[in-house]
């Protein structure tokens, strides 16, 4: 009967050092885990700062491009009305040779 008590006994704390060892690793694999949640949430953190940043960088380049249309849209304007004053300039040139020729002949 002492012997079964024993043999009884030693089971049990052969389970318990089972059971003890088994919490250890558990308590080692979350430890694990909770490191790498935590780097995983540095990095996500790291990729939202990277985010806005590209994202104001690309609303930086619309602004630029925006304003150099605007800037290019004006020069063409410019550039229309410069042409529309060569035009008349040289029509009021041709007109002057015409009267003068004109005034000319009648000499």
């Amino acid at each position: 009967d002492i012997k079964d008590f024993e043999r009884k006994v030693q089971n049990e704390l052969e389970e318990k050092s089972q059971i003890q060892l088994m919490k250890q690793r558990a308590d080692e694999n979350i430890a694990i885990l909770e490191e790498r949640v935590r780097k995983l949430e540095k990095d996500i953190d790291a990729m939202d700062n990277d985010k806005g940043y590209l994202l104001r960088q690309l609303d930086n380049e619309k602004d630029k491009v925006k304003r150099q249309n605007e800037e290019l849209e004006l020069e063409a304007v410019k550039q229309e009305e410069l042409e529309k004053i060569i035009d008349d300039l040289k029509s009021d040139l041709a007109q002057k040779i015409k009267d003068k020729e004109f005034s000319e002949a009648d000499w």
